[in-house]
């Protein structure tokens, strides 16, 4: 959340990024009994969930960074999803031409 703070602040962007511009919306109403769900929605996460009597059913999630990794300012050091980077890394190596 801090990077998406800097991020709008390199760019100026505060309307797409920021530290708190997160939103959480809720769809139907909240029962047993009939179907609802929430979302939590911010520049760099996104995370949608349905309700359906005792099933709770996720969506693909997005979770993300711009920038991933800071040298310095007030977040000097800060490097976020380095496992994943490498998991995706050594995915994209293991494919072949065709």
């Amino acid at each position: 959340m801090k990077l998406n703070q800097l991020l709008a602040d390199l760019t100026g962007s505060t309307d797409e990024s920021g530290e708190w511009l997160y939103f959480i919306a809720i769809f139907g109403n909240p029962s047993d009994g009939q179907p609802w769900g929430w979302e939590l929605d911010g520049h760099h996460l996104n995370l949608h969930c349905v309700i359906v009597g005792d099933q709770l059913v996720m969506t693909p999630t997005f979770v993300g960074s711009e920038p991933p990794v800071t040298l310095d300012g007030p977040c000097a050091g800060t490097r976020v999803f380095e496992s994943e980077e490498g998991t995706r890394l050594a995915l994209v190596r293991a494919l072949d031409a065709a």
